[in-house]
Order: C-alpha cells, then sequence, then structure tokens
C-alpha cells in the first residue's frame, strides 16, 4: 500500500524543498518591489556592521593578548581561547593592531582572509549537511541548497561569526560518535569538545553519551573537552591567569546583551535587565527540565530537537545566528523514514523559521517583570 505523503520521508523532503524555493522566490520578488522594504535584511541587515564579528575578533586576538581591555571594551572580549586561537592566523594579514577593524575591512588583505573563513566554515557545515542527508545526491544537493539559502544562513554569512564552526563540529559529532572505527568515534568526542569550546553550550549534547550508558566514551569527551578549553590559554600572554579575567568579561557581556531573537524567558518573562539573574537561573530550571526530557525520548531526531531547543531556547543572549543549530534536528528530521501525521506540524515548524521570506509577528504583552 502506497504511503501517503505525511507518512513518507520522501514527501517530507519534497515539502521542505519546494516550501524553501517557493518562499524564497517569494522573498526576492518582494526585495525587486522595494528594495529598501522589510527583504532587505535578508542580505546585510545592518549597512555598517557586515563581517564585524570576524573583524573585531581579529581586532582583539592580534597581540595575543585577547582578555584586556581596548577597542571594543572587556564586554566584548568573552569567546574562550580556541575561538580566538583559530582566528589569530587570520589577524596577521594587516595591521589589526594599530587599525581599526571597520577600516581594514575595506581593504583587499582582510577581505580576502575574511572570505577564506566563511569558506571554510560555511563550507564545511553545508558538506556535513550534504554527506549527513541520506537519499540520492539530488535529494541530498537540493535540500543542502534549501539551507543554504535559508534566512539563518546568509545572516550567518553576514556576521562571518564562529558559530559556524561550532555548529559544523556539533553535526560531526552527531554523525559519527556511532561509528564502527573507533578512530571516527574518537575524532566526534573531540569534535564536540571544540563545539563546546567555542560556544560553550553545544557540549550540553554530550549527555547523548549519558543516555546511551556510554560512561567510558562520556570521560573521553570530557577529558578532550578539558584539552580544547584550557590548553589555548596558553597561546597567549598571562597564560591561565587569564581564566579570571574571561569570567569577568563573560559577566559583562551576559549582562549587556541579555535577550535575543531565540531568548525566550529574556525576552517574555523576565524581559527588564534588573531581573538578568532571574532569567539566568529559570533559564537553567529549563534546560534541566529538556535535559530529563531527552532522557525520556526514544526517538533519536526528537532527542536532537529537544536537546537543540535547551541550547538556543534557554540562554538569556541568544540572537538571529543561534538558529543555524536547528538545521541539525532537521537534517535527522528529515532522515527519519516513517513519519507520523503529526510529524507535519514539525516541518511546518522548520520553514517557518529557516526560509529566506523576512517577515515578523508580535506576542502579546507576557512579561512577569516588565521596566516601568
Amino acid at each position: 500500500m502506497t504511503k501517503k505523503i505525511w507518512n513518507d520521508s520522501k514527501g517530507y523532503v519534497i515539502i521542505f524543498i519546494i516550501a524553501m524555493f517557493l518562499l524564497g522566490g517569494i522573498a526576492t520578488w518582494f526585495f525587486l518591489q522595494d528594495p529598501y522594504g522589510s527583504q532587505r535584511t535578508l542580505l546585510f541587515p545592518d549597512q555598517d556592521d557586515y563581517f564585524m564579528d570576524f573583524f573585531n575578533t581579529l581586532h582583539y586576538v592580534a597581540d595575543r593578548n585577547p582578555y584586556v581591555n581596548g577597542y571594543g571594551g572587556l564586554v566584548n572580549r568573552n569567546y574562550l581561547p580556541l575561538g580566538y586561537m583559530i582566528l589569530y592566523p587570520f589577524s596577521q594579514v594587516d595591521d589589526f593592531i594599530r587599525v581599526l577593524p571597520k577600516d581594514l575591512r575595506e581593504w583587499q588583505g582582510p577581505i580576502i582572509a575574511c572570505f577564506t573563513f566563511l569558506f571554510i566554515s560555511v563550507g564545511s557545515f553545508l558538506y556535513l549537511m550534504y554527506e549527513g542527508k541520506k537519499g540520492r545526491r539530488i535529494e541530498k544537493f537540493f535540500t543542502t541548497l534549501a539551507c543554504a539559502l535559508s534566512g539563518i544562513m546568509l545572516y550567518n554569512i553576514d556576521r562571518a561569526n564562529t558559530i559556524i564552526l561550532s555548529a559544523a563540529a556539533l553535526l560531526f559529532f552527531l554523525l559519527f560518535y556511532k561509528d564502527e572505527k573507533p578512530v571516527y568515534r574518537h575524532l566526534a568526542y573531540m569534535a564536540l569538545a571544540i563545539a563546546g569550546a567555542l560556544k560553550v553550550y553545544p557540549a550540553l549534547f554530550g549527555v547523548i553519551l549519558l543516555y546511551e550508558k556510554r560512561f567510558k566514551d562520556a570521560a573521553y569527551s570530557i577529558l578532550y573537552g578539558l584539552v580544547f578549553v584550557f590548553l589555548p590559554f596558553l597561546f597567549f600572554e598571562g597564560g591561565f591567569s587569564n581564566v579570571s579575567k574571561l569570567i569577568y568579561n563573560v559577566g559583562l557581556n551576559n549582562a549587556k546583551y541579555y535577550g535575543g531573537t531565540f531568548s525566550v524567558i529574556s525576552n517574555t518573562i523576565f524581559e527588564a535587565r534588573d531581573y538578568y539573574p532571574i532569567g539566568f537561573m529559570v533559564g537553567n530550571i529549563v534546560l534541566i527540565i529538556v535535559l530529563l526530557l531527552g532522557w525520556a525520548q526514544k526517538k533519536p531526531w526528537k532527542q536532537i530537537l529537544l536537546l537543540t531547543c535547551g541550547l538556543v531556547l534557554t540562554p538569556v543572549h541568544s540572537g538571529y545566528y543561534c538558529g543555524l543549530y536547528l538545521f541539525i534536528p532537521l537534517l535527522f528530521f528529515l532522515n527519519e523514514k516513517d513519519h507520523k501525521a503529526t510529524d507535519l506540524l514539525y516541518l511546518i515548524f522548520f520553514i517557518l523559521v529557516l526560509n529566506p521570506l523576512q517577515y515578523s509577528f508580535f506576542l502579546p504583552e507576557s512579561s512577569l517583570l516588565v521596566e516601568k
């Protein structure tokens, strides 16, 4: 008996691809009708700030002393050292110590460095998406292309943030942590450690090893995590003395950048900055609940989606670019062989969040604590 389209994995893939390209076409049409309208935010929403996550960071790290006060202030010097160490070679293409980042962005060498970084990071992520997608090559290709042209992916290109490398590393972990060959499994554990050392919260996915009672593998992952988090401190001036400086800078950053597109708790409940400690506490409580629900969930793609929601929604600051992590559960969702009719709701959710069409909606006032 022929499967209905809402129960068939290929049907879901076809719906996703068609919807993404159709909505992309609508976005293009609206843009052509009004180049300065709402669809302009699809590419370079801030005309004066494009690529600046990359260029600002090169300025912080060029003198190998990224945790001291200077351009941008301590509030923006909040990366774990691995992220700075990865970007350090790019900072040597020009004088990032004495020339301001926005000025260097206009020079040939630095902009080529930025494109090289984007080619490596975005290319790695999309390659893993392609290889991780099950099915025929044409299915893999158009699924990956639809993701590449999504609003969130284009915004991540605008930011040129290391979150792209973090997402690629996390995807590598989920694709290979069960591999038959030990070398690939250990590379997967290292990839998880790298993802966590770049953006912290991806380390949450290590609980999957605990869910599966693979305690030895979890121990390996923790060991690799400690190496990738702390060893890079030795690359910079001050070595491990920078740990306390980093903690201080992170506190400043969390207080300043409270909220964000995906910060459900800080945006809708504890909206005022004065209530940051409460929002942080509630976010952690919700995260614990998510981890417990993940343990009870048996379907891998739903487990991954739950953990991704914890990763994206519970931090007190979670910007639009953090939506990049949602491509990971999407991939496993589309790889699922059999779907229930209710899974169509998940497909609609993915399309609404990831498609290129720029739209906005407003929730009714729901803040429990709002500044007056």
